[in-house]
């Protein structure tokens, strides 16, 4: 079975820090050999009440692309992510596939400077 190198987005802007680490550590139980960057405040981008606490995550999984994305919408509804807090621009946890394989998703992410100053972390221990 084929591996896939994933590289992924994460973000909160409801008590930040707390969530950040959660999603963190259920990555990190959940795939093998994650490699994270550090935390990183951002200033919101739109309607955001607050800042947003954002990080980057590396690994190799089995998973399909759309069996990843459909975990991964899990963790974010296991963490109380919900529409009510999306109309409001509250976000617990955000976790978006910058990278599937050679695929790059969320292309206007990929211009965020916070996006390009945490992927100098990751391709210093994974090739991006």
């Amino acid at each position: 079975m084929n591996k896939y190198s994933v590289i992924l987005c994460l973000g909160s802007n409801v008590d930040q820090a707390d969530h950040i680490d959660y999603a963190r550590r259920i990555l990190s139980e959940r795939f093998d050999n994650v490699r994270l960057t550090r935390n990183l405040w951002t200033e919101p981008v739109g309607p955001s009440p607050a800042r947003y606490l954002n990080c980057l995550a590396a690994f190799d999984t089995k998973l399909s692309y759309s069996d990843l994305n459909s975990m991964l919408k899990g963790i974010e509804r296991e963490m109380g992510r919900n529409a009510e807090d999306k109309a409001e621009h509250l976000v617990k946890i955000d976790i978006d596939i910058l990278k599937y394989d050679h695929t790059p998703y969320h292309l206007q992410d990929w211009e965020r400077s916070y996006v390009k100053q945490l992927m100098k972390e990751i391709r210093g221990n994974y090739n991006s």
